[in-house]
């Protein structure tokens, strides 16, 4: 919030420096003296980078995550040093053979004392020195390898679906086939990697892939174009030819932007600006209005003009996902997701605007203290009901999905998978409608589908 500098008269001048040599010198004070709540916490200074790119959240979610890795190669072992050094849970090294010099020789996780044992153990040892936590997240596994024997003996898949990703280096092209199989049936993402010196193929699996925040770079939703009762009463409340020159000035841009935007709807039938004329009009009505050179906040106004012009509906890859099979019977892989969505639907279709609930989210913009927390406070209200009504359809709808008969196969070979999983955190679903406008489904095509055998021949 833009407001102008008080300066504190009440201090005492033996505080005040007295020379530039004091004034300098209370400055490198200031700046080396801080509070401990101000430093970063051990987290924060780890991971600092990564916290940046996808925040919090998404540490979170990494931090959770449990990769599988069919090989211990040099690649293998880059790919899970840079995955431990990131923080991952967990990381499971699947290879059954023994060191050997030639592995020495070009791998940074195995040393001379490696020679003979086993290749997992040694690589699984060396790379959970790496670990910033108690324990080592690197475990090995000497006993099986992902190849098309390893699939077909396996009688029990319950565990399967658990894995965030597999990563295949240097695999077969029937090992690959089998283990991409299992991976799409169960929705486990697969990296398929093959090397040669310095030049390397990667192929990336993903069945389906929902993402709830996509780190949009804005999450406002100020509905300029359809304001809701109380933030239009609020609008009505200001009136603006009644004020003097410092209220005049420190008017909130919302509350500029929807005033003669009402005006100019109540002239032209209820319309928006369609055009370009008719948004020159609706500037000319603003700027006509501005007393000074000085009022930033009607420049800001007139900045909002073309998002106002835009009407306030269901994006349209949100519809599509209101509209999709998984939407009407659930998942087993992915069930709280869907869950959401459909109880967005249900938000949408019971709401009298049947549009999607209010984020709450206000900008930066030029006014008073007062002005703007009371409009923060009208915002974040409707936010808190539209939230309160979400979670009621959510646990209606939840209490109303009856479970999956045991008998019915679930995937596309045959294997039966446990019911979907319904449990939410309130956590979750406070994230999912805030996000609601920019929910993703990411889906992808199943290994070997869109690559012909007689490539490069």
């Amino acid at each position: 919030m833009k407001r102008e500098a008080e300066v504190d008269s009440s201090e005492s001048p033996d505080k005040i420096p007295k020379t530039m040599a004091d004034n300098h010198r209370a400055t490198q004070e200031s700046a080396f003296i801080s509070p401990s709540s101000a430093r970063p916490d051990r987290q924060t200074q780890l991971f600092d980078r990564q916290l940046r790119l996808w925040e919090s959240s998404g540490q979170k979610r990494f931090e959770e995550g449990a990769v599988g890795i069919c090989d211990c190669s040099s690649t293998s072992a880059q790919i899970a040093k840079n995955l431990v050094l990131s923080g991952i849970r967990m990381v499971e090294m699947f290879d059954k053979g023994k060191v050997r010099q030639s592995d020495i020789g070009n791998h940074f996780f195995l040393e001379q004392a490696s020679l003979g044992k086993s290749r997992a153990v040694e690589c699984s040892r060396l790379l959970g020195e790496l670990s910033t936590s108690k324990y080592n997240p690197v475990h090995a596994n000497d006993d099986e390898i992902y190849d098309s024997e390893h699939w077909d003996g396996i009688e029990d898949y319950s565990g399967l679906a658990e894995w965030t990703a597999k990563i295949c280096v240097r695999m077969l092209h029937d090992d690959e086939q089998a283990t991409s199989r299992y991976c799409w049936d169960f929705n486990v993402p697969a990296i398929l990697v093959q090397t040669c010196g310095l030049v390397a193929s990667i192929r990336l699996q993903i069945r389906e892939l929902s993402v709830i925040q996509t780190h949009s770079k804005s999450l406002v939703d100020l509905r300029l174009d359809c304001p809701f009762p109380s933030l239009l009463e609020y609008v009505n409340s200001f009136e603006m030819d009644k004020m003097d020159s410092h209220e005049h000035a420190h008017v909130p841009a919302v509350v500029i932007i929807i005033h003669f935007l009402e005006i100019f709807k109540s002239k032209h039938d209820g319309k928006l600006p369609q055009g370009s004329a008719e948004r020159a009009e609706l500037k000319q009505m603003i700027l006509a209005e501005k007393r000074g050179a000085d009022e930033d906040n009607f420049d800001e106004a007139v900045s909002m003009i073309w998002k106002a012009c835009q009407p306030t509906k269901v994006p349209t890859h949100v519809e599509e996902l209101f509209n999709d099979p998984h939407c009407e019977k659930l998942p087993w892989f992915d069930g709280r997701f869907w869950l959401l969505v459909k109880s967005l639907r249900e938000f949408v279709a019971r709401d009298p605007s049947h549009r999607l609930p209010l984020s709450g989210v206000l900008p930066d913009m030029k006014s008073d203290t007062k002005n703007y927390i009371k409009m923060q406070a009208i915002y974040r209200q409707k936010a808190a009901e539209d939230l309160k009504a979400f979670k009621e359809i959510v646990n209606q709808l939840a209490e109303s999905i009856e479970d999956v008969d045991d008998d019915e196969p679930q995937s596309e070979s045959g294997h039966y998978h446990d019911p979907p999983q319904l449990d939410l955190y309130s956590e979750m679903v406070e994230t999912f409608v805030k996000n609601s406008a920019h929910i993703r489904v990411i889906r992808g095509r199943r290994y070997g589908s869109d690559v012909s055998k007689d490539f490069g021949k």
